[in-house]
């Protein structure tokens, strides 16, 4: 996977004048194509019976949630690969608590109905939300990402953060959590 090689990486790095982070940035890109071909072959029937807090198909976090159709079904859609699996309402999607006293929502002003933040007491984190009638495509999703993040402040201020753990391609965020290595002279 994309984690095996932390310090091989870094040697070819150094190879070619690249810094560690700068060459996790680059095969995180290169490895999109491929991970959404394995989104993509996910049959919906195992993508249901998925109820965990991370991706079936890479492990990544959910970048956010959807809340889709007339029928207001919650679908968490990854960051990474673009796969997305049901999880109920009134779930957080790190945590698992289900004491709906424990969570609850942020709404930006001028944009209540359509884009939300999910929040938890138990864990402090959160989850930004959007209504759509339909599934969003991989380009969507992260301009909906993008274009929320006055959501993420909302949640900074209000003492909620980012659950632990990758967001995207997890070897590549756990290569680029070690400090920067010295140069050579």
């Amino acid at each position: 996977g994309l984690g095996g090689g932390g310090v091989r990486r870094g040697r070819v790095g150094d190879d070619i004048g690249a810094s560690v982070d700068a060459f996790a940035v680059v095969a995180q890109a290169a490895a999109i194509p491929v991970l959404q071909a394995a989104a993509h072959a996910l049959d919906a029937r195992g993508a249901s019976a998925w109820q965990r807090s991370y991706c079936p198909v890479c492990g990544a976090r959910p970048s956010l949630a959807e809340v889709r159709g007339i029928e207001r079904e919650r679908r968490l859609r990854c960051g990474c690969c673009g796969a997305d699996w049901p999880l109920k309402m009134l779930h957080c999607a790190f945590c698992d608590e289900i004491d709906h006293d424990k969570l609850g929502t942020l709404r930006a002003e001028g944009d209540e109905q359509r884009r939300h933040v999910e929040t938890c007491d138990s864990c402090r984190g959160y989850l930004k939300a959007a209504m759509t009638f339909d599934a969003q495509s991989f380009r969507s999703l992260m301009l909906l990402d993008l274009s929320t993040i006055q959501l993420d402040l909302v949640a900074h201020e209000r003492g909620s953060e980012p659950p632990a753990g990758p967001r995207c391609a997890p070897g590549v965020a756990a290569a680029t959590s070690h400090p920067p290595r010295a140069t050579r002279p």
